[in-house]
């Protein structure tokens, strides 16, 4: 119980609002680990305004019992989260900046974002305090590209996830022979600026290219087209 609540603790902002449910009458489970929320990570526990059995030397929580309610059976409380940040918030990883792929990001899309760096790899993570130390991650977020010695290498991930927002974009109907041609990694013919671009089917992005002293380079990756 302990763990998932930890868990559900880190989503929730000072004054936030945690119901705790179980379906189990075991003090162990219910008011104990209350007042463990109460004690240990701050919470303040509300008063459940209804005509129900109170909790166990716990007014404020209430017990469902068969015999009264319909149902199985159940233990309720609601607490509010007083603090801003608490004991778990401690062993966050933390995570430098990717500049390289701000560099980048910030010179093809209108939009800026909060970009982190990774054995190497940047990521758009929406919320870092999720990352803790001690874990071997596979992928944080969003994988969005390789940061290499002198350049940073694009993922699709990037062009896909960030499409609404790049500068560069081509839309095609889903039907369309520019759109089975992209999907088989062929080139298009457009007059585009130079740049990076998101090209899309129907407004749902597809993929990215890349737009070089005029001439279009197809970034759909190679394990993806459609050879047929």
């Amino acid at each position: 119980q302990k763990e998932i609540l930890l868990s559900a603790d880190k989503v929730l902002k000072q004054n936030g609002v945690l119901i705790y449910s179980t379906c189990t009458y075991s003090i162990e489970e219910n008011e104990q680990i209350v007042n463990w929320l109460i004690d240990e990570l701050g919470y303040q526990i509300v008063n459940i305004n209804a005509d129900l059995p109170r909790g166990i030397n716990m007014p404020e929580a209430v017990r469902l019992y068969p015999h009264k309610v319909k149902g199985e059976g159940q233990f309720i409380a609601v607490l509010i989260k007083k603090t801003e940040n608490n004991a778990i918030n401690t062993n966050i990883l933390r995570l430098n900046r990717s500049k390289m792929a701000e560099k980048f990001i910030f010179s093809e899309t209108a939009k800026t974002y909060e970009l982190y760096e990774y054995n190497n790899r940047s990521y758009l993570i929406p919320d870092v305090s999720m990352i803790k130390r001690g874990i071997n991650y596979v992928s944080l977020g969003v994988f969005i590209g390789d940061n290499l010695k002198s350049r940073f290498e694009p993922h699709h991930n990037l062009f896909t996830a960030l499409s609404d927002n790049f500068k560069l974009k081509l839309n095609f109907d889903y039907n369309s022979k520019e759109i089975q041609s992209y999907l088989k990694g062929e080139t298009l013919q457009v007059d585009l600026a130079d740049g990076y671009g998101v090209i899309s089917a129907s407004n749902c992005a597809v993929g990215g290219f890349k737009i070089s002293q005029g001439k279009f380079k197809n970034l759909y990756p190679k394990g993806l087209r459609n050879f047929k």
